[in-house]
């Protein structure tokens, strides 16, 4: 993975990653032991493709809550996502559940008054041991923040432009961005 990180917590989910996915298949959810990284547990996602236009929130940390301002878990990603940009944002998901592959992104985010902080997210595909089905699973880290933005009173409002985003080989290719 030739990713020059901004953050040393996206570093250490990668990492942890590479060791799981070693074994040759999508490695199970229950393998991910999130008690082994206690220190970014707050700032995962998981989430599910449900359908056309769907990506669903399964669990969010509190890092995560606090970023949106409110529970975001049943959710739709997609709903945070301008409209022009919906149609892409989906191929992305849907090629990671499809062709299992990490991904990459650095992203501007709005907050409701205005404000801009730029985000790194980093991905990768697990299967649910419940169901069989790919979760994705996504840790993020402010990279940039407006310093008068307090997550308290100025949440989240849209994941607003997508300055990078990759997709990464986990065993089964790396597919063009769509």
């Amino acid at each position: 993975m030739k990713i020059a990180f901004r953050s040393e917590r996206s570093r250490l989910f990668a990492s942890r990653y590479t060791d799981l996915a070693g074994r040759g298949d999508v490695p199970a959810r229950s393998a991910l032991l999130p008690e082994t990284m206690p220190r970014i547990l707050s700032s995962f996602v998981i989430l599910e493709v449900e359908g056309p236009g769907v990506v669903r929130f399964r669990l969010a940390g509190t890092r995560e809550v606090d970023r949106y301002g409110f529970e975001v878990t049943g959710r739709n990603y997609i709903d945070f996502v301008p409209e022009a940009r919906r149609k892409a944002a989906f191929a992305a998901f849907l090629t990671m559940d499809v062709q299992p592959c990490g991904m990459y992104a650095l992203i501007r985010s709005q907050s409701a008054a205005g404000r801009v902080s730029l985000n790194e997210a980093i991905g990768f595909p697990f299967r649910s041991d419940r169901t069989g089905r790919i979760h994705l699973v996504f840790q993020s880290n402010d990279v940039e923040v407006d310093s008068r933005r307090g997550l308290a009173v100025d949440p989240l409002a849209a994941h607003s432009t997508v300055l990078d985003r990759r997709f990464i080989d986990v065993g089964f290719g790396a597919p063009e961005i769509p």
